[in-house]
């Protein structure tokens, strides 16, 4: 242990006997930057020895218990003290020697690390309940702790792989987050990895690398794919909208297919329906692919010159002609839209509420001939039945019954 010698000038020592005491100082202690950075394995305290003596020199009685009283401060002169600690200790031909013990007794507010912080600190002392002995000393590095000093600022990749023992260091030492700006490109390699943490990096990659999961046989020239809920939807040029169930990404299956226009080259999803535009055939198809075994044209309408992508949202669909350089906006609600004059041949049944404008009743006499007037219709009319009733719809699906109860009469009782 290297140990520095610190002496001091005649120092007033105000006893109660009257005597004046030199003190030579001698300070032994441990390293201190070391017991900072592993508080938990070096004891966090100092080794302090002095001589008592008169100012002629000679040392004081000896002693089996003397106080002495010892704090820390940040300057020379003044300041409150970062710590203090009072200690009874044998004295032998004025000789004598303490543990500072910095495990305790700093003021409020302070640490060890916060009082050895790199900046100048000094020690007083004070026998018995003199005045405190002046001036205070000021604390000097052991030779070695410059070494540990370099603890304080690690230079930039001076810590390897190859300094570091097998399984020192685990995600249960690291403190904080670690963001990929922290770590240089090309730093972690899956040859610095093994076992589980290989696996959990590959999914959690700061530059994800795609790899195949599978794969399934299409038709020639695909084209465009969208997906909705477990199924995926190709058009291509081969003319065909092709459905495959892809709840196993590792397993795509084709459930099924249907025939479109010309050169199919988007396709969008909307629940049980999809969207398809031909390039060619310049149309715009609309699919019911609630059974994705067995897709159903329901109705198809023309486009601009080229279609080239088509959007769904709600009731709307949007197709963008790369030709006609044309957004289109077309309504692909269920509603019945007629533009024109709907003729109606044999029967018809509407569910819901039907709206029309500029209606031609056939109550006009305008359409009648041979015209007679009935015998008594007020007595027919009052002895009509009115009855409630529901449709039958289990065995007229097609007719699209209205569900709940209803109010009218029986055709067959009018007649």
């Amino acid at each position: 242990m290297i140990a520095t010698v610190l002496s001091n000038p005649i120092l007033q020592r105000a006893a109660r006997a009257g005597l004046r005491a030199l003190v030579s100082l001698l300070l032994a202690f441990l390293p201190l930057p070391a017991a900072l950075a592993h508080a938990q394995t070096v004891p966090p305290s100092l080794n302090f020895q002095g001589r008592l003596a008169t100012p002629d020199g000679t040392p004081v009685a000896d002693a089996a218990s003397q106080s002495l009283t010892f704090r820390l401060y940040s300057a020379s002169s003044g300041r409150t003290p970062l710590w203090s600690q009072s200690s009874l200790v044998p004295v032998h031909n004025g000789v004598f020697a303490a543990r500072l013990d910095f495990s305790t007794g700093f003021t409020a507010g302070q640490t060890l690390a916060s009082a050895f912080n790199g900046s100048a600190i000094y020690l007083e002392t004070q026998v018995g309940s003199d005045a405190p002995l002046t001036p205070r000393q000021p604390l000097a590095s052991n030779a070695y702790a410059f070494l540990a000093n370099s603890a304080l600022s690690v230079p930039d990749g001076s810590v390897t792989l190859s300094k570091l023992a097998g399984g020192v260091l685990n995600f249960n030492h690291i403190s904080g987050q670690i963001v990929g700006s922290q770590i240089a490109a090309g730093t972690i390699t899956n040859a610095n990895l093994s076992g589980s943490l290989q696996s959990t990096l590959n999914l959690l990659s700061l530059n994800p690398v795609p790899f195949p999961v599978g794969s399934a046989a299409t038709n020639d020239s695909p084209f465009f794919v969208a997906v909705s809920g477990g199924m995926a939807y190709v058009v291509g040029f081969s003319d065909t909208l092709q459905i495959f169930d892809v709840s196993s990404s590792a397993n795509p299956v084709l459930t099924g297919s249907a025939t479109t226009g010309s050169q199919p080259v988007a396709v969008a999803v909307s629940g049980s329906t999809a969207y398809v535009v031909n390039s060619s055939g310049n149309t715009l198809q609309i699919f019911d692919v609630s059974n994705p075994n067995s897709p159903v044209l329901k109705g198809s309408v023309a486009t601009g010159n080229g279609p080239a992508a088509v959007a769904v949202s709600g009731s709307i669909a949007y197709v963008a002609s790369v030709n006609a350089n044309v957004l289109q906006t077309f309504n692909v609600s269920d509603a019945l839209q007629v533009s024109g004059n709907l003729l109606v041949t044999g029967g018809g049944s509407f569910g819901g509420i039907v709206t029309a404008n500029g209606v031609t009743l056939t109550s006009d006499a305008r359409y009648k001939a041979n015209v007679q007037a009935l015998d008594n219709p007020l007595d027919d009319i009052l002895n009509l039945r009115g009855v409630t009733y529901d449709f039958d719809r289990a065995k007229w699906p097609a007719k699209n019954f209205p569900n709940g109860r209803q109010i009218g009469f029986l055709a067959q009782e009018v007649e």
